[in-house]
């Protein structure tokens, strides 16, 4: 049996306060010196518990292949790390490809059905064709609380070239819950085999939002500072400084500063954020593409810029490196 205890109440810390929690959207980070078992329990900005799940889009073309249709199939999903996996399997064996996912969202239990409507972007999918498909779906709510397989509804669209697909969906009437779209390529919706799925597209060369071009060559396959860069920007950022420039403004400026204290008494502030950020960066998107992890050391590169520590951005770039070309 596990004895738990109270560690932590957010809002709530003390200098003695063994850890530090990062809150934040879609996730929660827990900074502690101790391994363990821990436990996040809070109560729901809405007072109605619900299930986080999301949706998942795979497309098929419908045989012969000269056929102008295409089924897209969008499944219905717990928000578990394999999910996605999951469906891939199963439609590696149909041959679908892969379109999209939405974010994760909270189906509430509150008895109404999960509507789902696909439609372009500037036009409803099919409008003025009578032949098409109805392009709305209801899922009904008992379904999603008692299944326990691979849950998912089919539509049978039109194949058209650069078009993109949105899927409005939510519960009851109110469709304007969440969105998210799919874009097209060529003259077909898929945008890879779901086989390809866990592999990423290695592009070499990305344009950051400054407009500079980002060389992804020097970039590792996962965001972590080399030890000796590290070692060198907390002696440049540990130090206090009267214009409070150092490892305070960092925090500040990364939004790690919810209780600064807690940096505060560690030996070495300046590692302890930038640990924080290379988490951070590293589980940001969902995604593992070179691209993201290079936008991830851009940002930190104009963080450092802003806060006018030019002599620390320099250490990024002798020792991993430059970032642009």
């Amino acid at each position: 049996n596990v004895g738990w205890r109270r560690a932590v109440s957010v809002g709530e810390e003390t200098i003695n306060t063994p850890m530090f929690v990062q809150l934040e959207p879609t996730a929660v980070y827990i900074m502690t010196e101790q391994l363990g078992h821990f436990a996040v329990v809070a109560e729901p900005r809405i007072q109605q518990p619900a299930i986080k799940m999301k949706l998942l889009a795979f497309s098929q073309h419908t045989p012969p292949s000269s056929s102008a249709n295409c089924s897209l199939r969008i499944y219905v999903v717990k928000d578990f790390p394999n999910s996605r996996d999951i469906c891939a399997n199963v439609e590696c064996k149909l041959g679908g490809s892969y379109l999209g996912e939405s974010q994760v969202f909270g189906f509430v239990l509150n008895s109404l059905n999960l509507n789902i409507r696909v439609r372009c972007r500037d036009a409803d999918v099919g409008a003025g064709d009578a032949a098409d498909a109805p392009y709305e779906h209801a899922i009904p709510y008992q379904h999603i609380l008692s299944n326990n397989s691979i849950l998912h509804c089919e539509f049978s669209v039109r194949r058209q070239e650069q078009q993109t697909l949105c899927v409005d969906f939510g519960q009851g009437e109110q469709l304007d819950f969440y969105t998210f779209s799919m874009p097209g390529q060529g003259q077909g919706l898929g945008l890879g085999s779901a086989e390809e799925l866990a592999s990423t597209t290695n592009t070499t060369i990305s344009i950051d939002r400054q407009g500079n071009y980002v060389n992804e060559s020097c970039v590792l396959d996962f965001v972590q500072l080399p030890h000796a860069t590290k070692r060198l920007i907390c002696a440049a950022l540990d130090p206090p400084r009267a214009d409070e420039r150092d490892w305070r403004l960092l925090a500040k400026k990364l939004s790690t500063d919810r209780y600064i204290a807690y940096f505060a008494t560690k030996p070495s502030p300046t590692e302890q954020i930038l640990n924080l950020w290379e988490c951070r960066a590293n589980s940001n998107g969902n995604s593992s593409s070179c691209i993201s992890h290079a936008n991830s050391i851009m940002s930190l590169l104009l963080t450092l810029k802003e806060m006018g520590r030019q002599d620390v951005l320099d250490i990024i770039v002798d020792t991993i490196g430059p970032l642009w070309i």
